[in-house]
């Protein structure tokens, strides 16, 4: 693989051997690589969301839940990176180890979860609600526990969480 980029900034080593260093600019093909990993991460969990709520979440304590987890959905969670790294032939490491193993360590948690009984009772009132909340693997959605909506960010809080 060929990297033509010119460098942005080039200076020379005054100590030693006389040689000069650039300093190239990020690729933007790596921002491309990573939001289509992204995308592609949150389809695979919208998917995996329909048998854990069918065939998890209604029928919590069931042994039909736990044969569904243990059996089936964790073990394709975890077989799903090689299958979209092999498929998408995907070498770049920070899109295989960032995007890529996302979806199966947040998949299996949020199937176990659902199968011990700890997701938000919000989040299972209806499956639209739960495939956005399994969906969603860089981002938390806050629920009000007594009305059971969406909690609105406010600019103050979000500048107050960036400060922390």
């Amino acid at each position: 693989l060929q990297d033509d980029r010119q460098p942005t900034i080039i200076f020379d080593n005054p100590f030693g051997d006389n040689s000069s260093y650039g300093l190239l600019a990020p690729s933007g093909a790596i921002w491309i690589q990573l939001s289509v990993a992204l995308l592609i991460q949150s389809l695979t969990c919208s998917l995996l969301a329909i048998p854990v709520y069918h065939l998890v979440v209604k029928k919590r304590g069931t042994m039909t839940s736990f044969l569904a987890g243990f059996g089936g959905i964790i073990p394709f969670a975890l077989y799903v990176p090689f299958f979209l790294i092999k498929t998408f032939d995907i070498r770049n490491l920070a899109v295989v180890t960032g995007a890529m193993w996302g979806t199966s360590t947040v998949a299996t948690f949020r199937c176990l979860e659902a199968m011990y009984g700890f997701s938000p009772p919000s989040v299972e009132i209806s499956f639209g609600r739960y495939c956005l909340y399994f969906s969603l693997v860089t981002t938390e959605l806050q629920y009000d526990p007594v009305t059971t909506h969406g909690v609105k960010t406010t600019i103050q809080s979000t500048l107050r969480k960036l400060k922390e």
